[in-house]
């Protein structure tokens, strides 16, 4: 089964999680919250090379938490993901029954 290439982005979570936040930074949380949909849990390497000069901010960082292994992710995307991905396989088998019937 293929990556999903989206996510349910609910706009209002959004804001509600950066009101505190710049314009500038807020750039930053939005980068790394679909490098994460499309990566995972974000290693320094990667890190390091999206944010070489400028860094992250530490007020975004308050918003991920790190893994076992130091590796940097958002519980509020991470959920998200689960939950579609629940979803997706759930269609998928209902899809399957469908066809099962038919024949």
């Amino acid at each position: 089964m293929s990556k999903d290439p989206a996510i349910l982005f609910y706009t209002s979570d959004f804001l509600a999680q950066c009101t505190s936040l710049t314009m500038e930074e807020r750039g930053e949380y939005i980068t790394l919250l679909s490098l994460q949909h499309q990566r995972g849990h974000l290693d320094q390497k990667t890190l390091s090379l999206q944010f070489s000069s400028s860094g992250i901010s530490d007020d975004v960082l308050k918003l991920f938490t790190s893994d076992e292994k130091g590796h940097l992710y958002s519980v509020w995307l991470e959920e998200i993901i689960i939950k579609r991905k629940a979803f997706t396989e759930s269609r998928r088998k209902n899809r399957l029954g469908k066809t099962k019937k038919i024949k």
